[in-house]
Order: C-alpha cells, then structure tokens, then sequence
C-alpha cells in the first residue's frame, strides 16, 4: 500500500519536499527493504511527539492484513521486515563472525517491535489475534535470537557457559511464545558439555544418566549420541557406576533473561 505523507502532514515544522522523499522511500521500501526508510520513519515520528506537529489526516497503515493508524503499527511492520530480511541472511551465511554480526543488528530490530507493540496490542479490537502486535512474540524472537547467537558463539569456541546460555534463552522463548519451542539442539549440546565437566570416575555413570532421556529424541545431534554411546560402554565394561544423576540444566527467569539482552546491546551500542 503507497503512503503520500505530504498528504497527511501540513506544517512549517517539516517540509513537503522531505515528506515526499519518505513517501518515495516507503514505496522503495516495499519492493526492496532498507534501512533508509526506517530511519527516515522514525525521525519523522519523533518530530512529531516531540515537536508537537500536528496531522491533518492520520494515514492507513498495512501489514499482512491488518490495518491501524497507529504510527507505531508501521514502525513495528518496517522493523519487522528488516528484521526477518537479516534473518535469512544468517541462514546463507557460513562465517560464524559474520552471522553474529547480522544477528545483533537482528536483535535489536526485534527489542524494537517488543517496545512499539507494548502500547500496540490493545489499540483495535481487532488486531488483537495479530502476533506482530503481540510483545510477548516479539520479546521471544529476540531470546531465540540471542540463543542462536551464543549457540555461535559455542561452535567457534566449545564451552559450558555458551551452550547453557543458549539453551536457556531458547527455552525461555519457548515459554513466551510456541513457535520457539524447539530447543532439543541446544539443550543437547549443553548436557553434553555438563557431562564433559565430569572427570571424576566415581561419577562416571552420571554423564552417561545426563544424556540418556535426550538421546532418545529423533532430532537429538550425532555428536551428543556417539557420546553418550562412548560412555555407556565404558561404563559397562570399565567403571561399573550407576546410572543416575541428580544434576539437571538450569532454566533462567525473565529477569535474569532481561539483564543479559541489557549486557549483550550496550556492549555493543
């Protein structure tokens, strides 16, 4: 749907030829995605807050359906968009530097929706079932997406502390919103990385009880099985310990998921 802003907009404060700029961008926008027009958006809506600019008609925004005047409805659409844009550029690209790069421009996009939806949801009756308005889905893309980028971090670097971070955020994704409930990957890896940190052989039957119950899962990876099918042999045939543990994973509260989303934008403002 093309916007002319210099339709909607009679003031001194902003100047047509601007408005008209944004409305090219806008429909620049919808064939080819870009930062230009979002950054434009929001500029031309905090003048408008901040400046007290007033509007001679409220344009009708779009997106998958759904309609609303609200101006954050388009801020959540732009974002959203670019968002998924880098999104499927992570998935072509091979350098684990570089996907994490594409991902923190994607997480903080995705912060983005979270704040502009908070006031959105409620804002017409019938956008009420639309998930775009919904702060709960966006604030679950950004914890998936922040899984995925310390389950990077782990692959360029194995450790105990990126696998559990990403499987406890994906986790809590998957309490927010159902979509992101598929975390069999990332609590593999951090089970398997529990049971490595135990070297001593009285407890050696606890690394083969860590692993046993997500081994049987279809999609469980081949790395974690083989280890798991190592250890139990072992344990069979040389340290004869029981198999049990009392060890589990620790899942994080939202407030703990909170402060590291807080760690991970300002270290990188």
């Amino acid at each position: 749907m093309s916007l002319y802003y210099e339709k909607y907009i009679h003031s001194d404060k902003i100047s047509t030829k601007s408005l008209i700029k944004l409305s090219e961008l806008q429909r620049t926008f919808d064939k080819a995605p870009s930062e230009a027009y979002h950054v434009a958006l929001k500029q031309l809506c905090q003048n408008i807050r901040y400046n007290r600019i007033p509007i001679h008609e409220h344009p009708e925004f779009e997106f998958k359906g759904y309609t609303s005047t609200a101006w954050p409805f388009e801020l959540i659409r732009v974002a959203a968009t670019l968002k998924e844009t880098l999104e499927a550029r992570v998935e072509e690209e091979d350098d684990l530097k570089a996907k994490n790069k594409l991902l923190l421009e994607a997480i903080k996009l995705s912060n983005e929706c979270t704040k502009h939806a908070v006031s959105l949801l409620f804002h017409k009756p019938e956008n009420k079932a639309f998930k775009y308005l919904n702060p709960r889905y966006h604030l679950s893309n950004t914890l998936s997406l922040a899984a995925q980028r310390f389950y990077n971090m782990y692959l360029f670097k194995p450790n105990a502390a990126a696998a559990k971070k990403a499987f406890q955020l994906k986790e809590l994704a998957g309490v927010l919103w159902d979509g992101n409930n598929d975390h069999t990957l990332y609590r593999a890896k951090a089970l398997l990385e529990m049971a490595k940190q135990i070297d001593d052989d009285m407890q050696f039957g606890e690394k083969v009880a860590l692993l046993e119950p997500i081994v049987r899962l279809d999609d469980c990876p081949e790395e974690v099985t083989c280890a798991y099918e190592t250890w139990k042999q072992q344990n069979e045939q040389v340290y004869f310990r029981s198999v049990y543990t009392d060890k589990t994973l620790e899942v994080i509260s939202l407030e703990d998921a909170f402060q590291v989303l807080s760690k991970l934008l300002e270290s990188h403002q």
